[in-house]
């Protein structure tokens, strides 16, 4: 700029390159200024930030300091990740052994209704004449245990099949005779 105004020529009419030059000297001069004045800010408390952290503000380096940040950062966000997954691990085996427990509380409980039903089975073979109460009991209990369409009552009806069939012939002539004499009395009792 010093240069064109030091010719001795003077400017042709119509050349507008000094004060185009001058404008733009002006508007870069204040941005300078501006810039200058933010980096000795930003340097200044990046200064006090180092301090804060114990660091020596004329020794550390922004790329040093902020990969130290960055490095703890992420070891963080893994140890967050590495606790949820440990959390997660040890809700699901404390799911798990609730679960195996009641599994063994509703086996036990099968095994108890199942001699309950064993413990029957046996009584109501022993007094056929009331088996078929017996039966209807059995069924209910076995209603309640939740055995109902179980190998239990399928086993218990096997062994009371085998039951009625081991019963000798006689007693099972002498059963059905019996039965019909009582038909006999009540078809041919006399009305009053």
């Amino acid at each position: 700029m010093e240069f064109h105004r030091t010719q001795p020529t003077p400017a042709l009419p119509g050349d507008c390159f000094i004060p185009s030059v001058q404008e733009f000297l002006a508007s870069g001069t204040c941005r300078l200024s501006d810039l200058e004045d933010a980096f000795s800010d930003m340097k200044a408390r990046f200064e006090k930030t180092v301090a804060l952290f114990g660091d020596d503000p004329a020794v550390s380096t922004p790329d040093e300091f902020f990969g130290v940040i960055d490095k703890f950062l992420t070891a963080l966000i893994e140890a967050k990740q590495e606790n949820e997954i440990a959390r997660k691990k040890r809700e699901e085996e404390e799911k798990r052994r609730q679960q195996e427990e009641e599994l063994r509380q509703r086996t036990f409980d099968r095994r108890c209704s199942r001699d309950i039903l064993a413990a029957k089975v046996s009584d109501s073979s022993l007094n056929s004449s009331t088996q078929q109460d017996g039966e209807f009991d059995d069924l209910i209990t076995a209603l309640r245990a939740g055995d109902v369409f179980g190998e239990d009552l399928v086993k218990m009806r096997r062994n009371r099949r085998r039951i009625s069939t081991t019963d000798s012939p006689v007693r099972l002539s002498a059963a059905r005779i019996s039965r019909e004499e009582n038909r006999d009395r009540v078809i041919h009792s006399p009305r009053r």
